[in-house]
């Protein structure tokens, strides 16, 4: 009960000083704010389309409009707005799809099947064009294996309709996931090659976790001017040592209270329960490494002048903003001497 009553004095006494509870709801707002701009600059390349008329030229107009990605695609009500479209440069270029794209297709009359507006600045319309005609191969395709299995009877006797509802299904699955090719690679010491990844997006969880062990280091400097001071000079000797500890954790768990926060405000919270967890255990893992870091160097003023070292060390070793170790194996040992690595590694 004294553990408990001395931990809540003491981030009474952390929220007292004015410069930590700013950084405290700093940290949610700062990374809100950052997520929110991010967010509101990732518009894609726009991209009009125009569409005379048809089955398939709607339908690959619909596919393209409700497809994500790099390029926005929007539809014009005529030829002549999409041209307005892309002359006042508020689109990069336009396609227009002709009321008999469908006939074209099926008499191989492929060139100047659809109609292209650009102006001569652009440079992603080859790309867009690359976009665009796979989406029609996409539904043309669909409409060729119908015709095939259901205006052909290329499976007669089976029933026709029975057929075809097999084949779209399996045409669906085939289209989405990437199963025509499959590639394994090996290094040249015989080994597989591990799976690269770079962190998009701003790194919300990474902060949060650099912020609560910088918070820890701090612990242990004032911890030490506590001893100076005669603080613990009072508490018994059997308590002595779970005080401190307490005083330790105390401006962790803020700081790790912090981070939850910013991680639900920014949309990067998981299943709350092992979110917390993994929260939990960082928090006391930081409180300890603190209370050992103090325990071996005993002087406050050399524990500040670690601090840059472990924040720049943290940002660049730690999976931060990517993980340096994928590259270079041999600072996967480096990486491992700052605690945000083990944090970062449980999502």
């Amino acid at each position: 009960m004294r553990i408990w009553t001395w931990f809540c004095l003491s981030c009474k006494r952390q929220l007292k000083h004015p410069g930590y509870l700013i950084l405290l709801l700093l940290l949610p707002l700062v990374l809100y704010g950052a997520k929110k701009a991010e967010s509101g600059g990732e518009e894609g390349v726009r991209i009009a389309l125009y569409v005379e008329g048809g089955d398939l030229a709607e339908r690959t107009a619909d596919t393209l409009t409700e497809k994500g990605g790099v390029f926005e695609f929007y539809r014009c009500d005529s030829v002549e707005e999409l041209e307005n479209e892309v002359s006042s440069k508020r689109a990069e270029c336009g396609y227009i799809f002709y009321k008999d794209l469908e006939e074209r297709m099926n008499a191989e009359k492929y060139r100047r099947s659809i109609g292209l507006c650009t102006s001569p600045s652009t440079v992603v319309s080859p790309l867009a064009s690359e976009v665009v005609f796979a989406a029609l191969m996409e539904q043309y395709g669909r409409l060729l294996l119908k015709n095939y299995a259901v205006e052909e009877q290329a499976f007669e006797p089976l029933d026709k309709d029975l057929a075809w509802n097999e084949l779209e299904n399996l045409f669906d699955v085939y289209q989405t996931n990437h199963s025509t090719f499959a590639f394994a690679y090996d290094t040249m010491d015989g080994g597989n090659m591990e799976e690269v990844s770079v962190k998009t997006g701003f790194p919300v969880r990474g902060v949060a976790a650099v912020m609560v062990f910088i918070s820890g280091i701090f612990a242990a400097v004032m911890l030490l001017e506590d001893e100076k001071k005669g603080l613990y000079i009072p508490v018994p000797y059997s308590l002595k040592i779970w005080c401190k500890a307490a005083s330790v954790l105390s401006p962790v768990m803020l700081a790790a209270v912090s981070g939850l926060i910013s991680l639900k405000v920014t949309g990067n919270m998981g299943r709350f329960g092992y979110e917390a967890a993994c929260m939990a255990v960082y928090a006391v893992s930081v409180s300890l490494f603190a209370f050992l870091l103090k325990s071996v160097v005993r002087n406050g003023a050399v524990i500040c002048c670690l601090i840059p070292f472990f924040i720049i060390g943290s940002l660049i070793l730690c999976p931060v903003f990517l993980d340096v170790g994928q590259w270079m194996p041999e600072i996967k040992m480096v990486q491992k001497l700052f605690l945000p690595y083990y944090y970062l590694k449980m999502f």
